[in-house]
Formats: C-alpha cells, sequence, structure tokens
C-alpha cells in the first residue's frame, strides 16, 4: 500500500495491540492518535524490534517524526474482514466534506420491528429482573430462523444479530421489493445502534479475564463490532451496496440523516435503515446511575427496520425532512428555543406551518430525570401537538426506532406527523413524516 497509494511525503505509522480490536473498538485508538498527531503536528511511532530492512523511508517506526499536518487517514482492520476507513482534517485544511444539500424526500416502503408495542410476543421475549435494583427488561431469545435465512448461518449467530436479521427480513418481505431480481449494489445499509451486540462483548471480555486471550476462538469476533452486524446482513440478503454504521443515542431518527446522504451521493435507489439496541444486567446498574425511572422505563432488546426508497410513486408514507439537535447541559428555556428555531426553519423549507401537523409520536416510556424530558412532555402546551404514543407502550428501546414503526404500523388518520426522540446524553432528534 505504501509504494502503490501513498507519495513519499505521506508519513505512514501503526499502531497494534490486542485488547481495542478484540473487545469492538477497533479504530478508536488510532482516532485519538491521529487527532494528537494533527494537533502536535507530529507522527507517533510505531514500535519496531524486527529491524527495518525493506520498510520505506515514509514508514515512522521506534521514534516519533515532526511533519506538517493538515490531513490524516485512519485504517482499521478487523476479524471477519470489517475494515473501514477515516479521513480527519485540521481546521485549516482544504478539502471539504459533501455540500449541505435540500431536504431529500424518502419514501418509506414499509417498517418492521422485533417486538410489537405492548410486548405480547412471548415466544421469542421474556421480561427479567434483577437481585439489585427495581428496573426490568425484555430478553429476545429463542429465535427460530425465516425460510429466507440459511439455518446453518443462523445457529451461528449471537441473539443480537438473530433478532437483526429477522427484523430485516420481515421489512423486506412487506416492502414488496424482490431482492433476486434487483441490482443490489443500487441498495445501502445504514445501521443505527446505541450499544452494539453488548451480550457478546461482555462474554468475550470475561472470556478473555478468565482464560487468557488465545483461549478465545476466533469465531466470536465478527460479532463483536457493529460493523460486523451491518456487514451480517449485505452476506444473508445478498445486498451489494454501501454500508454505513452510527453509534447513535436518538435511533432511527438520527439514521434518516445519513440514510438520506447515502441515498444522494452513492446514487442508491433504495437504504434500509436498521436500528437496534440490546441490554445486560451492567446496563440495569448503568440506568440507575443515568437516573432513568425505573417506574416507567422498561427497557427492551429491540430492533426496528425502514426500507427507504427516492420512489415515492406507490409509497404508503414519506419522510419530508428531519433534524439532529445536540447540546448539553442546557435549560429547559433553552432547549425550548434551539428546538423551535430548529422546528420553523424545517417547515418554512417545507412550506408547512405547525399547524399542518396532526399530533406528534415520542415514546415517553424513555422517562430520565433530564430537561429533554421535560420539554417534550410540554410539545402539548406549546404546539397543542398530542403525543400519539402516549402510554401505547409496554417498554422503551432506549435508542431503537419504535417511534417510526408506531408511525407506519398504527391506524393514524392520513396527515403529518412530529415524530422525536430524545439522548440522555443531551439532544432531539426530530422528524416531519407524511402518512
Amino acid at each position: 500500500m505504501y509504494h502503490k497509494f501513498f507519495p513519499e511525503t505521506t508519513l505512514v505509522s501503526s499502531t497494534k495491540g490486542q485488547t481495542g480490536h478484540t473487545l469492538g473498538a477497533a479504530g478508536i485508538i488510532e482516532l485519538i492518535n491521529c487527532l494528537a498527531a494533527i494537533e502536535e503536528q507530529t507522527v507517533p511511532a510505531t514500535k519496531n524490534n524486527i529491524g527495518h530492512e525493506g520498510f520505506p523511508d515514509n514508514f515512522v517506526y521506534n521514534q516519533k517524526r515532526e511533519h506538517v499536518i493538515k490531513n490524516v487517514m485512519n485504517f482499521s482492520f478487523a476479524f471477519g474482514g470489517n475494515n473501514s476507513g477515516v479521513l480527519l482534517s485540521s481546521l485549516d485544511s482544504d478539502l471539504e466534506t459533501f455540500s449541505v444539500t435540500d431536504d431529500m424526500t424518502l419514501a418509506i416502503l414499509s417498517s418492521a420491528s422485533s417486538l410489537d408495542k405492548v410486548a405480547q410476543n412471548s415466544k421469542q421475549y421474556q421480561l427479567c429482573d434483577n437481585a439489585f435494583n427495581d428496573f426490568t427488561a425484555y430478553r429476545f431469545k429463542k429465535a427460530m430462523p425465516p425460510k429466507t435465512i440459511n439455518p446453518a448461518q443462523f445457529r451461528k449467530m449471537d441473539d443480537f444479530s438473530k433478532m437483526v436479521a429477522l427484523t430485516t427480513d420481515k421489512a423486506l418481505r412487506a416492502s414488496g421489493l424482490n431482492l433476486k431480481k434487483m441490482d443490489t449494489s443500487k441498495v445501502g445499509i445504514v445501521f443505527v445502534t446505541p450499544s452494539g451486540p453488548v451480550e457478546v462483548v461482555e462474554g468475550i471480555e470475561e472470556q478473555i479475564t478468565k482464560e487468557g486471550y488465545a483461549h478465545v476462538s476466533a469465531s466470536r469476533f465478527p460479532f463483536t463490532v457493529m460493523n460486523a452486524a451491518a456487514g451480517m446482513l449485505s452476506i444473508l440478503f445478498k445486498i451489494k451496496g454501501p454500508v454505513s454504521v452510527i453509534s447513535s443515542n436518538s435511533g432511527a431518527i438520527d439514521g434518516i440523516q445519513y440514510a438520506k446522504e447515502m441515498m444522494q451521493h452513492d446514487d442508491l435507489n433504495q437504504v434500509i435503515l436498521v436500528s437496534a439496541n440490546q441490554w445486560t444486567e451492567f446496563s440495569m446498574m448503568w440506568w440507575q446511575q443515568m437516573r432513568y425511572d425505573s417506574s416507567d422505563f422498561v427497557c427492551a432488546d429491540y430492533c426496528s427496520v425502514q426500507i427507504l426508497s427516492r420512489d415515492q410513486s406507490e409509497q404508503t408514507a414519506k419522510i419530508l425532512g428531519s433534524r439532529q439537535l445536540k447540546y448539553q447541559g442546557k435549560s429547559l428555556q433553552e432547549v425550548a428555543t434551539i428546538f423551535d428555531q430548529a422546528f420553523q426553519e424545517l417547515l418554512e423549507k417545507l412550506s408547512l406551518s405547525s399547524q399542518d401537523i396532526k399530533a406528534c409520536v415520542w415514546n415517553s416510556r424513555k422517562k430520565i430525570d433530564s430537561t429533554d424530558y421535560d420539554f417534550l412532555t410540554s410539545l402539548a402546551d406549546s404546539y397543542g401537538y398530542e403525543n400519539l404514543a402516549e402510554k401505547a407502550f409496554a417498554f422503551a428501546s432506549n435508542g431503537a426506532g419504535e417511534e417510526l414503526d408506531f408511525v407506519m404500523n398504527e391506524d393514524l388518520p392520513s396527515g403529518n406527523y412530529l415524530v422525536l426522540s430524545y439522548s440522555k446524553f443531551g439532544g432531539i432528534s426530530f422528524a416531519i413524516v407524511e402518512k
């Protein structure tokens, strides 16, 4: 790669180790090194005990090297072929990202979820409690493969990947798309998750601690990173288009923005938007620390999938526009001001008024001691919007997109709906959906 892709003025270094990669954090250490390199104008060195015969002069080893740096490319490689590249630029770099374009209207061909809103799907879920606090949550278990998925492949998957595969299969069948007769290079996947497959990751961490790194089977690694769960969908459904993986605390609504970018810049016809979350007993302790309200908040392993299309000829609903609002430590009044400004700007772009919105949808089961929760409860007073999902859910996915699925699959009258979700870490994401 040194000679084929980069000139001699490009310095090359690497970080090697075990823990960061095996535990699903591939790329994090490298990204930190890249940011530090830009900040310090210094390339970190690779430790080299094997000599340097045949190494190119631009490979930095044993001693860091000062260098004028405006752009850094980070490559990460993981088991299972889940490789990624990230380009980072200094603030004074000449490089530009994609220019901002007007909102693209996306048709929703279908929407599917792993658990119905009142949690009656008892065959695949069980309600669990714990010995140390009052939180309860629904665990996804005992899944059987559908006819469209190879049973041998399905057996090798962890529960998180099974849940994702089953829900994606359900959404694809409901969409009416026949992938076997389509050019699947024109179909992309956006995978949004706040957690990734944490159950597998925690199991590997425990095995490494007890038995040592050498005793952990390599076959477990492909399902430890979010990229792998998304890549698994490409393999199962023979989709040749691009895959993008986003870590998000607001779920599917955040994913809409990335789906639009992918649709436009990769010239796609459809994007499969997958949102998924999984909890463990450690999560139950974390909810208590983060001031979730156990009297209302009941979590669930959950996946929702929307098949999005640029073709709007036969859609049942469409996403007119969406916004992500990110902030931290804001007062209730400040949150209200930030939201109203973004909301009014989007309405103006869509040639709508606030009176054109029939109602709002957000899952009040996700109850946290936060200003964002307080703001969402005030929408009825501020805008006159009834929350149609109030007391409708037996659980909250905590960031996996049940709000969009509710709008799509409930028997709601035609009109425009404001769909919202919020993050414990500050920020509200919302979309306007026409049904």
